[in-house]
């Protein structure tokens, strides 16, 4: 399955030739714990999910494909909300943008470089996301939250920091998104809206 996840796929393509598998990780200061920190409910709370991907701050189709899919599995994982097969049959709605604001001007420059050295000058760029949530109940009244994760992928003689697990770009994406729904219910939870 290809996915573009934004800077990262340039940064990869340009250190193609290398020979290099990219490794990845979630920024450690970022990580929240997964799912598993996530409130879970004995009925999941049916609601009609919207999702929409960007990359860096424009609609992005693919994008949108990708985050509808790995947040509705999140959703659907958290047994807290449970995004509804039937449009405009659930009482609750969720929005959520999903951003993806890495730095262009770098990665190319990076992948530039550790292409250049056949991998023995490594390198590292970071792809940071940025997600928009709105929760509304039956009463209308909407919550808003903003949070903000990143994945730092490495490429050639690099290496993470110590007692970081690496995985692939893939996996750390998904992570990502655990990550971020795991923040968004905690904080529903603690308002009282779920």
């Amino acid at each position: 399955m290809k996915i573009r996840l934004g800077v990262a796929v340039l940064w990869l393509g340009l250190v193609g030739l290398a020979g290099c598998m990219p490794k990845s990780f979630v920024d450690p200061g970022l990580y929240q714990g997964g799912l598993k920190t996530a409130p879970r409910l004995d009925t999941p709370i049916p609601v009609e999910l919207r999702v929409r991907g960007y990359t860096q701050g424009k609609e992005n189709a693919r994008a949108t494909e990708f985050w509808t899919r790995q947040i509705t599995k999140a959703l659907d994982d958290s047994h807290a909300l449970a995004p509804s097969a039937s449009p405009g049959t659930a009482r609750h709605k969720l929005a959520v943008d999903m951003d993806n604001v890495g730095d262009m001007g770098t990665a190319f420059g990076k992948g530039f470089m550790t292409g250049l050295t056949l991998g023995l000058v490594g390198s590292t760029v970071t792809d940071g996301y940025v997600m928009r949530a709105t929760f509304s109940g039956p009463d209308g009244e909407a919550s808003e939250h903003e949070y903000r994760h990143a994945i730092h992928s490495m490429i050639g003689n690099a290496d993470p920091p110590q007692g970081v697990a690496t995985m692939s770009p893939m996996e750390a994406a998904i992570q990502v998104v655990d990550d971020l729904v795991a923040h968004l219910l905690r904080d529903l939870k603690s308002e009282g809206r779920i």
